[in-house]
């Protein structure tokens, strides 16, 4: 009789532990006629089990988001419902309506901004316009924001993170820190934010919202009303642009021209390495990305 082999040894010394392979049936069990008739039966009994455990499965997993969209909503229905009660504190003209219409304006531009194909010149150029636009209604409405609070008599409320025994003036300095890090955060944007959050809509907390009158909450309520005023002036700064379209576009166009023939004169006459054609071209890249809005601007902003 010859010795095992290799893998039977290792077979024999796991089987104890994980069970024989249901390809080594002995023979006898092939001839079992008991066990021929009921294979094909425990074959579908196992498969409909399997079939009906991936059903209750799905159909858990759907409750489940089914309840987390309701419980979503009805955070959401209630940050609204302080977001148009502040609005209406502070005396914005904002009402449910209004609040829908800019909110839909707002992610019509966004769309707009983000599909900009930066390849051109001439669309950096626009780009970023539309981008100092954007920074310009921000920070109007942060400034417009906290004259309205302080006209009514409101504050932003007390942040967390004090020492249980901190003095008035610790209490102030921290809240003055706060205060500039939301500001700073606001004017990050992106604007595309402020279209979900002026109706109380923050997809990243799905049904997880902060509990509601805390500090979270009513910041996320004041940020919502400072970016409907964003969305507002905005519109009005896009709209005195079109109005003067024509005149923007000529002044634009001579400005650039002036200011990049150097460069073009540069690049006609031949570069020396692929690095200076690489320079000459961010240069021009930052002429379009300085004098394009600047010139905007300092026009528009006599107009508003």
């Amino acid at each position: 009789m010859s010795a095992p082999t290799f893998w039977e040894r290792v077979s024999a010394f796991f089987t104890p532990h994980l069970g024989k392979d249901e390809d080594s049936t002995s023979h006898g069990d092939a001839d079992d006629p008991v066990k021929a008739a009921l294979d094909p039966l425990d074959h579908i009994r196992h498969q409909a089990l399997q079939e009906v455990a991936y059903q209750q499965t799905d159909q858990m997993r759907e409750q489940s988001l089914a309840l987390e969209r309701a419980d979503a909503l009805n955070h959401q229905a209630d940050m609204k419902a302080d977001i148009l009660a502040l609005h209406q504190h502070l005396e914005t003209g904002f009402d449910e309506e209004s609040l829908l219409a800019f909110s839909q304006d707002l992610k019509e531009h966004c769309k707009v901004f983000r599909s900009k194909d930066l390849d051109q010149l001439s669309q950096m150029s626009v780009w970023a316009v539309m981008g100092r636009l954007q920074q310009e209604a921000l920070d109007w409405a942060w400034n417009d924001f906290e004259q309205r609070l302080q006209s009514h008599g409101l504050n932003w409320p007390v942040p967390s993170g004090l020492a249980p025994h901190a003095d008035p003036e610790e209490v102030k300095q921290h809240c003055r820190l706060h205060r500039e890090m939301l500001r700073k955060t606001f004017h990050r944007g992106p604007l595309l934010r402020y279209a979900d959050l002026m109706l109380g809509i923050v997809p990243a907390w799905r049904s997880l919202y902060p509990e509601r009158g805390g500090t979270v909450w009513r910041e996320s309520v004041y940020e919502a009303v400072a970016g409907a005023l964003a969305a507002r002036r905005l519109d009005v700064i896009e709209k005195v642009a079109e109005a003067h379209h024509d005149y923007l576009d000529k002044q634009v166009a001579e400005a650039l021209s002036a200011e990049l023939r150097p460069i073009q004169e540069r690049l006609s006459g031949g570069v020396a390495s692929v690095a200076e054609a690489r320079n000459l071209s961010d240069q021009a890249v930052a002429v379009c990305q300085r004098v394009a809005p600047d010139i905007v601007w300092n026009f528009l902003k006599n107009k508003l």
